[in-house]
């Protein structure tokens, strides 16, 4: 909608400036709104059902895949391991 109310306006002289804004404007707040009402179902699931598994099961010792590999080398370079689970 914002993007077609700056091509509404270059097409057409006049166009009110309270529609120009509603336009542009308008569209903003409902992305803030929509952000909002998704951090707060984010926060109240995961209280309910605590933390989310993981996506997909990665091998993080060094059997021979690349990233358990990556992760020595980093672990090594870095002298911490910031991956390990507490």
């Amino acid at each position: 909608i914002a993007m077609t109310a700056h091509l509404a306006r270059g097409m057409v002289e006049g166009i009110a400036p309270i529609a120009y804004a509603t336009m542009v404007i308008a569209p903003g707040w409902f992305q803030l709104l929509f952000l909002g009402v998704g951090l707060s179902r984010h926060v109240l699931r995961k209280r309910r059902y605590g933390p989310y598994r993981d996506w997909r099961a990665v091998r993080t010792e060094g059997n021979g895949s690349w990233f358990g590999l990556s992760m020595k080398r980093l672990t090594l370079a870095l002298g911490h391991d910031f991956f390990a689970r507490k």
